[in-house]
């Protein structure tokens, strides 16, 4: 009955995904699984995994994703009381980038994004993140925005500095919601 159900889950999550973007094929066990690929190679990096050059490439392809793109790495700090919820991972399709929780915080990753190391892009696309966010929330939210990068193999360092904006950018400036890491004083 669990391996009914599992199934059952996993054919939901992928016409859900396809329904969002019918113009992507599904190969390889699905969007479902490249998106899970994508997950497990991002929580990789971002706690440090030692990986090689060779296995970084490989796992990128697998998961559908550039070695060698425009990323921006956001954190969202959830209001009070609120919990993480499959409705989350709604606000991006799987072209522009990937939302989960972890640490009680939202991790956002978006990609393939045009002009995004320009200060003013990224934070346009940010603020358009926390309006999707806050949407599917319904309560005020505060986003953390770490430097853009164009190297898969910096993300960790990139979510860090997202974390550290939205950690002493609110102390800092208490009436902005969108905190950058430049702007937090803290190179």
């Amino acid at each position: 009955q669990f391996a009914a159900i599992a199934a059952q889950v996993v054919r939901n999550r992928e016409k859900m995904l396809a329904q969002i973007s019918p113009e992507l094929a599904v190969e390889s066990g699905g969007l479902a699984a490249q998106q899970d690929r994508r997950l497990e190679l991002i929580n990789a990096l971002i706690d440090g995994k030692p990986m090689t050059a060779r296995d970084l490439s490989v796992q990128a392809r697998k998961a559908g994703l550039a070695e060698q793109d425009a990323f921006l790495a956001m954190q969202l700090e959830l209001g009070e009381g609120l919990a993480f919820s499959r409705e989350f991972g709604y606000c991006l399709t799987p072209q522009e980038g990937c939302i989960w929780s972890r640490n009680g915080k939202l991790y956002i990753l978006c990609y393939a994004l045009e002009n995004v190391g320009e200060k003013q892009a990224a934070l346009a696309w940010a603020t358009e993140m926390l309006a999707r966010v806050e949407a599917v929330a319904g309560v005020r939210c505060r986003i953390g925005i770490g430097l853009p990068f164009g190297v898969l193999r910096e993300l960790g360092a990139a979510f860090q500095q997202a974390g550290e904006a939205l950690e002493i950018g609110p102390r800092l400036n208490p009436g902005k919601v969108v905190h950058y890491y430049l702007d937090v004083g803290l190179i």
